[in-house]
């Protein structure tokens, strides 16, 4: 059975969706303690051997960043950097978490990096989204 291409396009979409919900959450819930959540980040990573300054940057920033990721995936603007930022931050945070010793809390990470590599892959079908009604184009088609 072939899939047609709208079918792709909607599961790209439930994907997509999914993805920015997460991150927009997760970015939403850090904002509204946001003092706290920058001190147990200076304070969970005293023991570890990154700096101390590059620690406080990265929770100052998580927050915002996961936030405005989170919309920009949802509603399908700029999808592409918007997912591929959002891999990348990921990465970053299972990194400073194996660092710290959460090896657990690294791999409940691991099914949503494997969804933002999807999301990539199928980037093409991203055609119910803001990239689309704006730009004309689900994403960069090459031949």
């Amino acid at each position: 059975m072939k899939l047609r291409e709208n079918d792709i396009c909607f599961g790209f979409l439930i994907l997509r969706l999914m993805v920015g919900i997460v991150f927009f959450m997760a970015g939403l819930f850090k904002l509204l303690d946001y003092m706290t959540i920058v001190g147990y980040f200076q304070s969970s990573f005293a023991e570890t051997w990154l700096p101390a300054f590059l620690v406080t940057i990265f929770a100052y920033v998580l927050p915002f960043a996961e936030t405005i990721l989170g919309i920009l995936i949802f509603f399908g603007l700029l999808t592409r950097p918007a997912l591929y930022l959002a891999g990348l931050l990921l990465v970053v945070l299972n990194f400073g978490l194996i660092v710290r010793g959460d090896g657990g809390d690294a791999k409940s990470n691991i099914p949503y990096l494997i969804i933002i590599a999807l999301d990539i892959i199928l980037l093409n079908y991203n055609k119910y989204s803001l990239d689309h009604l704006l730009f004309g184009m689900s994403a960069d088609f090459e031949d």
